[in-house]
């Protein structure tokens, strides 16, 4: 994840999060800061903050960035037993890092 801003910190200590998950800076510099995310499975809207020793970087960011569930396959596909009692495999990318918080309708 790359943040630009204006007189960023390049201090290694601060810590740098997107949502829940935080990210490894890779690059500092005054005005660009490269991380790595400690975690890739971070679907929701977030928005990305740098915390200091003397507490958060403004951020003028007005929208959050919106990562998206991505399904890539249901199965069975077919003859689901719609009165429960059977299983049902869900495939796909950016289901979280809190399997508790996800929810399927059928």
């Amino acid at each position: 994840m790359t943040l630009t801003g204006v007189e960023l910190t390049n201090d290694t200590s601060d810590i740098i999060r997107f949502g829940p998950i935080r990210c490894t800076p890779v690059t500092q510099e005054n005005e660009i800061i490269t991380c790595q995310l400690a975690d890739t499975r971070v679907s929701g809207s977030w928005k990305a903050y740098i915390r200091t020793e003397f507490g958060l970087i403004p951020n003028e960011i007005q929208d959050a960035i919106v990562v998206p569930v991505s399904v890539s396959a249901i199965s069975p596909a077919t003859d689901v037993n719609t009165m429960g009692a059977g299983e049902m495999t869900i495939t796909g990318d950016n289901f979280g890092y809190d399997a508790s918080a996800i929810t399927v309708t059928y």
